[in-house]
């Protein structure tokens, strides 16, 4: 697959450096450093990316926009832009886990890479990471959305250290939702290489095990922000009574075969989860 040569920034929704002036006409334009998920073009190829919106800003930029190959539409992308030697190295570590372990989670559990590309914007060294556009983020918190899709989202999360990386900051800003309401992992600037160890299946709506017993401390947590299990007090929380005369029953409560049990407080429960 042929490699790009360079990458054209056309913005008109302003420069992505951290000024307030506008991009020239001419765009901004950066070298390939290492390209991924070519495009079917000559060796040597441009490519370009017409801006369309400013997504997310932050320490980075990130873009929406169109890539094109020597003026040929391709597919809609997200360009990742970074200013300055600490934002460049970070980037460029994303990078790196973009060709070699997130390499076979690429299109299914995270966004395909088409290249890395760097140059110098108003004196200052910046990288562009350019990245398959998957979706719009989540709007809701993880706790409050269906089953399903936290079960994908804790799913991705387990593809990804089975790989060997750890996300380093798992929430709802790291998830994009595609069309198809599948959710894709983003933003693996603070991931780090990860040996796991889970020692605890994980397991929907069982009772909370403690965070020693699943020994990934990252999957623990997030199982705990994705309501996977259910808290500690509601593995007791049906109070089983077979003297009736202890307990009277209440409309509140459901008797069956001399069993009592009263219905637990926890909002999960409560709403049937």
């Amino acid at each position: 697959m042929a490699g790009p040569s360079s990458l054209l920034l056309l913005s008109p929704v302003g420069s992505p450096t951290d000024s307030d002036s506008d991009a020239d006409d001419d765009g901004l334009e950066f070298t390939a450093v290492d390209s991924f998920h070519g495009v079917q073009s000559q060796d040597g190829s441009r490519y370009s990316v017409d801006l369309s919106a400013l997504i997310h800003h932050g320490t980075t930029r990130i873009f929406r926009g169109t890539l094109s190959a020597d003026g040929i539409p391709y597919t809609e992308v997200v360009c990742k832009v970074g200013t300055g030697p600490r934002l460049v190295e970070r980037i460029r570590h994303e990078a790196r886990l973009y060709r070699t372990k997130l390499a076979p989670l690429q299109g299914r559990f995270v966004p395909r890479c088409f290249g890395l590309f760097e140059g110098v914007v108003e004196g200052v060294e910046t990288s562009c990471l350019v990245l398959s556009y998957e979706g719009e983020p989540t709007q809701h918190s993880l706790h409050t959305t269906g089953i399903d899709f936290r079960r994908k989202a804790v799913s991705a999360l387990q593809a990804l250290h089975k790989v060997g990386v750890a996300h380093g900051d798992f929430n709802e800003r790291s998830i994009v939702l595609r069309p198809t309401s599948c959710p894709v992992l983003v933003g693996f600037g603070g991931a780090v290489e990860h040996c796991c160890n889970l020692g605890h299946p994980i397991k929907f709506y069982e009772p909370q095990p403690q965070c020693d017993d699943v020994a990934c401390d990252e999957l623990y947590w997030a199982c705990v922000m994705s309501a996977v299990w259910l808290p500690g007090v509601c593995f007791h929380s049906l109070l089983r009574v077979r003297d009736f005369m202890a307990v009277p029953a209440s409309p509140s409560s459901r008797s069956h075969r001399g069993v009592l049990e009263l219905p637990c407080p926890h909002p999960l429960c409560a709403r049937g989860l």
